[in-house]
């Protein structure tokens, strides 16, 4: 069953989705892009960087992501 961003099933879940928001809001900022210019690739990039920085115990942050990745 698919999970609702509007309704998520519990408090963590609400929690990450949060996190993940302010992530992708900040890259975009810092990029200076708007959501319907990133390609599904480059987004694609940004979803792996937040998966591996929760599963290591990090947040993800806009620097750090700089200094690994490149959007074009």
């Amino acid at each position: 069953m698919a999970r609702s961003l509007y309704f998520p099933s519990s408090s963590s879940s609400l929690i990450s989705d949060l996190r993940l928001r302010v992530f992708y809001k900040s890259m975009l900022d810092e990029y200076t892009v708007h959501i319907s210019q990133m390609h599904p690739l480059g987004l694609a990039k940004l979803r792996h960087f937040e998966y591996a920085c929760l599963s290591l115990g990090f947040l993800p942050e806009p620097l750090v992501f700089c200094a690994l990745y490149s959007l074009v």
